[in-house]
């Protein structure tokens, strides 16, 4: 279980996240965005994932904090990471998605009372998952890959 003060930092970034990746791909042009990495995606395709994986999110935790015990649902990332839209350079709409997304995702875990953390879900992957868990897992994951991002550009300058 978590304390008081790592939810609140997690929460703080999962608020902060749409930020966050609008810094590290500020400027980016579509050879950037496109750019391959050794079998790793691109950092379009990042910033897709992120939306795709945060949509996911944030659909599992008010699963978890509004019904009895949920089975949640899982995607595969990497078929969705190759889809068109998750392979096109144009990243604004996943950019506007996060900010809107991460807007209301932030409000309902602000509004979670102490007793709402211990409500678990089912992961058909992972079994029992509380909504403490499920915090941290979107919060580490978001901050993981902005650092991803910030690799990937090193290594192209």
């Amino acid at each position: 279980m978590l304390t008081e003060q790592q939810r609140k930092t997690y929460v703080e970034a999962i608020r902060q996240l749409p930020e966050w990746v609008e810094a590290a791909v500020a400027g980016l042009d579509e050879a950037a965005l496109t750019a391959a990495h050794d079998g790793s995606w691109t950092v379009a395709q990042l910033v897709h994932h992120l939306a795709d994986s945060n949509v996911n999110g944030y659909i599992r935790m008010k699963a978890a904090a509004t019904m009895e015990h949920p089975r949640l649902m899982v995607f595969d990332q990497d078929a969705w990471a190759a889809s068109p839209d998750a392979t096109h350079p144009r990243i604004e709409e996943s950019l506007l998605l996060l900010r809107g997304l991460h807007r209301r995702w932030s409000d309902l875990l602000d509004s979670l009372p102490d007793d709402a953390w211990t409500r678990t879900a089912h992961h058909p992957e992972v079994g029992m998952v509380s909504l403490d868990d499920l915090l941290a897992h979107f919060a580490g994951h978001g901050e993981e890959h902005v650092a991803d991002i910030r690799a990937l550009l090193e290594k192209e300058n």
